[in-house]
This record gives structure tokens, C-alpha cells and sequence, in this order.
């Protein structure tokens, strides 16, 4: 068998791994295949900086064992994975070091992905949600501030606005040991103030997804020394 020659990080040729401080968010084919804000940063020499990130934040089942590998001697034997779903960008695109060497040892069991062949590999602020989750979030936010909304105008608004403005009417209630009067709103005045309150629940949503459809910084296509 051929010795293979290994080599050491140094001055000339610095590898660090550290932690990411984003999350790595990979689409592929129009989905998630990996979400994590366990990663790991790898940045070596004048190479961009390649995210690792560990299996369990991966969706293996959409991997495919290859027998290509490659070696780096600063790292190690690489070995290979296609992604089926991807098509032929997808053969070989993504890569892991399973018996790194001892300057790398953190990236064991961790998987990397050339960005330049997923749909998108994006890098979010870590404990950022979706937008799908901002807005489950917000719905009963809002639910719950146009109850109090329509409560006002029923109960309270026919105190604070002048009649002569509205026409609905009074009605006099009893409430406890005192007499209470409340507003009923005409049926066009009910109608607005839902539509305001359907407007705000769109403006709060559109918003949100505006904010998920900003670009972010996209890490460049990893040229690691153990890939091709």
C-alpha cells in the first residue's frame, strides 16, 4: 500500500475549526435537507470557510454512499456522498471525514456540502425561526388583540365616542350593582372593524415573509483540500 504523506497545520498553511455562529440551513430540490446551529467552521489556509455540520441534523435518507473519495494530507480520506433528488449537480456534492486527522479531529461525523451545487445554503442568526413559524407565532398574537378590539367597540366604545358619530345605538346593561352602557355597532361599522383587523393579520404576515425572502450572505463554494 502507497504511504500517503500527511502534513501538519502551521504558520504557512493554518487550519482552525470552530463553532458556527450561524445556523446552516441547506435546500436541495425544493427542500430542507439539513438545518443546524451545531456546526462547525473550518477554515483553512486561503480556502473560504466550510461548514461540518453532524448527522443528526441531517436528513441521511437523502444521501447516497458513492465510492469516490479523495485525500487530503492535512485532514485525511475523504468519502463521499451524491444526492439523488438533485440530479447530476447532485453526484458527489456533499463530503465527510470519517477518521479525520488529529489537527481536525472535531469534524468526525460531521458532513459537508458544496453550496455552489444546492439550491441554497443559507446562514441565519442562530435561534432565528422560519417564517412559517414567526407567523404560527404571531396568528394568535393577533387573534387575541382583535378580540380585544371588537370587546372595546361593543363594551367601552360607546362611552369614549361621541353618538352623533355612529349609527348604532346604546343599549343600557346591568352589570353588578351599577348599569353599564354599551355600544352596538351598525353592521357597516362591524364590517370595517374586521376589515382592519383581517388587514393587520395580512400586513403582519406579508411582512414576515418579506423579512424570510431577504438575501443573506451565502457561504461561498467550499474549495476544501480534501474535496476533488
Amino acid at each position: 500500500m502507497t504511504n500517503k504523506m500527511v502534513l501538519h497545520p502551521g504558520p504557512r498553511h493554518p487550519i482552525t475549526v470552530e463553532p458556527a455562529d450561524v445556523r446552516v440551513v441547506v435546500r436541495v430540490a425544493g427542500k430542507v435537507i439539513a438545518d443546524s446551529s451545531s456546526a462547525l467552521t473550518l477554515r483553512e489556509a486561503d480556502y473560504p470557510p466550510v461548514h461540518y455540520l453532524p448527522h443528526e441534523d441531517v436528513d441521511m435518507a437523502a444521501l447516497e454512499r458513492t465510492d469516490h473519495d479523495s485525500y487530503c494530507p492535512f485532514k485525511g480520506d475523504a468519502a463521499y456522498f451524491s444526492i439523488p433528488a438533485a440530479g447530476e449537480r447532485g453526484i458527489n456534492a456533499v463530503w465527510t471525514y470519517e477518521e479525520p486527522y488529529d489537527a481536525v479531529l472535531e469534524i468526525k461525523d460531521r458532513v459537508a456540502f458544496y453550496t455552489n451545487r444546492m439550491d441554497a445554503v443559507d446562514e441565519l442568526p442562530v435561534g432565528r425561526n422560519d417564517a412559517v413559524d414567526i407567523g404560527a407565532l404571531a396568528a394568535p398574537l393577533l387573534v387575541i388583540v382583535g378580540a380585544f378590539a371588537l370587546l372595546y367597540v361593543f363594551i367601552i366604545g360607546g362611552q369614549a365616542f361621541p353618538l352623533e358619530l355612529f349609527p348604532g345605538y346604546r343599549t343600557a346593561s346591568s352589570f353588578g350593582d351599577g348599569v353599564i352602557q354599551a355600544y352596538a355597532p351598525s353592521l357597516p361599522e362591524l364590517a370595517l372593524g374586521l376589515s382592519g383587523v383581517g388587514i393587520a393579520f395580512l400586513i403582519a404576515l406579508v411582512g414576515v415573509r418579506l423579512f424570510d425572502f431577504l438575501p443573506h450572505d451565502e457561504a461561498p463554494a467550499p474549495q476544501d483540500a480534501g474535496a476533488d
